[in-house]
């Protein structure tokens, strides 16, 4: 803009003065951390920054953000170092609003972050909101975004094959895992470690490494409840040792551990599920009645029975050849397949 004036005598002055009009409208905002709907920690997944994007033709001055907690509308304070600021109707007021101490690129498009350390709980919902200025005066925000701080990792166990239990083959292997509410992230995957009696760790395809417990990372293998596919109760049924080949009689225990959507992972173990594989049957013998002798009366039935491991129950069976019956109870009415229990 130029303005001139002139005198009665003719001399004039010249004034010069830029300036920017700006009718593109409000300026852009957006948010790109926290996500939306997504769950954080506070380590592994730390939600590191609040940050995002402002954008206008010309310059933006300011981006500033407010934080609350999702169900008591706190806003955050930085003086007092807690949510302690209320809303007023459903909007953080202008004292708990903070302006980015980062504000670079642009124009138009201008980057910024903001963190105050703010003290998360554990299983809370929370809201954020951005803001921006630009030189105009004009101002655009964001809508509240929601997010969740989840730092309890979820728990696991082995339910199958069952502690103190006897396989004669392995066939899958099952479990459960649970996170802990309200507002948990959810279990997001279980794994499984296998160890054998003599410190040997099944890699999914071998006994390979070797070492004592507990597992260590390159021991866990995955089930089917992984990332964005988690059934409960879990379950293992491939990439386990072949009973035939890959497995011989003995001690075997098993862990797991959950991971979830937070990525909270499992550390403190439940008690491991140890089972003995045996597939070699038992040895029976018997020493009374005796073979081609005939008794008048027969008042009990004496034999022997050992197995590497354990017996758990002895059974017999005596047919009476001409009726063509087995015993049941104390009378031959029996069919073919009826057993009594010694």
């Amino acid at each position: 803009m130029k303005v001139r004036v002139k005198d009665n005598a003719g001399n004039s002055t010249v004034f010069t003065r830029d300036f920017i009009y700006d009718d593109s409208g409000v300026p852009g905002i957006a948010l790109i951390s926290p996500k939306s709907n997504n769950y954080y920690n506070d380590s592994n997944n730390a939600l590191a920054s609040i940050s995002g994007t402002a954008s206008n033709i010309f310059q933006i001055v300011s981006a500033s953000v407010a934080v609350r907690e999702s169900v008591s509308k706190m806003c955050w304070s930085v003086a007092g170092a807690t949510f302690s600021i209320p809303s007023v109707g459903d909007e953080c007021p202008a004292n708990a609003w903070y302006t980015s101490e980062t504000l670079i690129g642009g124009p138009p498009t201008y980057n910024w972050t903001w963190f105050d350390g703010i003290a998360f709980q554990d299983h809370y919902a929370y809201q954020v909101k951005a803001r921006a200025r630009a030189q105009s005066g004009k101002e655009n925000s964001t809508s509240f975004r929601t997010f969740y701080y989840d730092v309890t990792a979820p728990t696991s166990s082995v339910t199958s094959p069952a502690n103190g239990s006897f396989m004669g083959t392995l066939a899958g292997l099952t479990g459960t895992a649970m996170d802990y509410p309200s507002n948990e992230s959810g279990v997001n995957g279980v794994q499984v470690a296998m160890r054998r009696s003599d410190n040997k760790w099944w890699d999914g395809s071998d006994w390979t490494a070797l070492h004592a417990a507990p597992p260590e990372e390159t021991d866990w293998l995955a089930t089917n409840c992984v990332p964005g596919v988690c059934a409960l109760p879990w379950t293992k049924t491939t990439g386990l040792p072949d009973p035939a080949t890959q497995m011989s009689a003995g001690l075997y225990t098993l862990y797991s551990r959950a991971y979830d959507v937070a990525v909270n992972t499992q550390t403190s173990l439940a008690d491991a599920a140890v089972f003995t594989f045996d597939k070699t049957g038992p040895v029976i013998a018997v020493s009374s009645p005796a073979t081609g002798q005939v008794y008048g009366a027969l008042s009990q039935l004496i034999g022997t029975a050992q197995d590497s491991y354990n017996i758990d129950h002895i059974e017999y069976r005596i047919k009476k050849p001409l009726a063509g019956r087995w015993i049941s109870g104390d009378n031959f009415s029996g069919g073919p397949e009826t057993w009594q229990i010694a």
